[in-house]
């Protein structure tokens, strides 16, 4: 039986030593981490924190592919094996089963070529993408005064550490359904053009 994790307060260095050590393999991580989505994100606690999940055969098989790669001894780099989210701004090809809506109905079915630069770095770091967070629709271009974390496509975001949900000005990033990872990707997707380990755009 594979150990179980507090997703909610883990971090990737600590998920990575797990899985280093054996205690638990990058497909228990999807695993656990669908069955907290799916408990959470629109009943329980009802978090409404991603738009779309990634299909769950098309997760698994990311993941097992990546424990194969660990058990041959080649490891992509720090976050290798460790399922993320990105917001749903970030543009995420159409075979990996999550649309790019910006929060908005009208992109619900439009089709995405190609991947974000930083999706495929992402990518090629060995981190398994296993959703897309909700926002405020069409990153608040809809007009002025946008209720934050509030979109079409993905409903009104809760928080699961204050009475009522929002935090006013806070985001959805963060709070607990989130993949866990020690610096928030909504801060990484917007370092600098020459950042070292994931460049926004190419060079």
């Amino acid at each position: 039986m594979c150990k179980k994790i507090d997703l909610a307060r883990a971090t990737a260095s600590g998920l990575q030593t797990l899985l280093n050590s054996g205690e638990i393999t990058s497909v228990d991580l999807v695993k656990q981490s669908l069955e907290q989505i799916e408990l959470h994100n629109t009943r329980g606690l009802n978090l409404r924190a991603l738009i779309s999940v990634a299909p769950e055969k098309l997760a698994l098989a990311r993941a097992a592919e990546l424990d194969a790669e660990r058990a041959a001894g080649k490891l992509r780099g720090p976050l290798h094996g460790i399922p993320m989210l990105v917001k749903d701004v970030v543009q995420t090809h159409s075979q990996l089963g999550m649309p790019t809506t910006v929060g908005s109905l009208a992109l619900a079915s439009a089709q995405v070529h190609s991947n974000a630069t930083v999706v495929d770095k992402l990518h090629d770091s060995g981190l398994i993408i296993l959703g897309k967070t909700n926002l405020n629709e069409l990153s608040s271009w809809k007009g002025m005064g946008p209720m934050n974390g509030l979109s079409a496509a993905g409903g009104q975001t809760n928080s699961a550490y204050v009475p009522g949900g929002l935090i006013k000005g806070d985001g959805v990033m963060g709070h607990s359904v989130r993949i866990p990872m020690e610096h928030r990707l909504d801060l990484l997707l917007r370092s600098r053009p020459d950042s070292a380990l994931l460049p926004s755009e190419p060079k």
